[in-house]
């Protein structure tokens, strides 16, 4: 971040130009065309090699090595894992989870449809997708919430499956 100091008039219209209409990093185009190559390349290694690809960029990018065969927990994993944590933070992310559906269940949008006097058909359809995938991070840290704050509104949504054609849970 840039500090300017402003002690007067022509500084301020000054900065206030130089904000309007930054220099050109002459490099900056270029630097850009490499960034969307590099996240193209993440894509469709991702698309075409799946959980391999990602904990091959988790580990380059945040350093942490994970096995695909630990990206998903079966039901049983699940309740035992439950079973170990107190119940009172239990009850407080199932209370999350109901207020998150709640709220998200009150702004859900309705699909309609009409026919104008000339026959016209004229509507609005909402369809859930199919199946979503949700990243959550914090290698090293633990956020329920986020987890709730993008599961919870796919489902509402209508979302059945997450990225493995599985039934949700949430």
């Amino acid at each position: 971040m840039k500090s300017v100091e402003i002690r007067n008039d022509a500084e301020l219209r000054s900065a206030v130009e130089e904000a309007a209409h930054p220099a050109v990093d002459p490099q900056a185009e270029q630097r850009e065309a490499e960034r969307l190559e590099s996240t193209r390349g993440i894509v469709e290694a991702v698309r075409t090699r799946g959980d391999a690809a990602v904990a091959e960029f988790t580990a380059k990018f945040d350093r942490v090595e994970l096995r695909p065969e630990w990206f998903e927990l079966t039901p049983e994993e699940i309740d035992r894992a439950v079973q170990r944590v107190e119940p009172d933070l239990v009850q407080a992310l199932q209370r999350a989870h109901d207020n998150i559906r709640r709220f998200h269940t009150r702004n859900l949008r309705q699909p309609w449809e009409e026919t104008s006097a000339d026959g016209t058909v004229l509507g609005q359809r909402i369809t859930a997708l199919d199946s979503v995938g949700v990243y959550v991070p914090g290698a090293k840290a633990f956020y329920p919430s986020s987890v709730l704050m993008n599961i919870v509104p796919a489902r509402v949504a209508g979302v059945r499956e997450n990225s493995h054609g599985i039934p949700a849970v949430v």
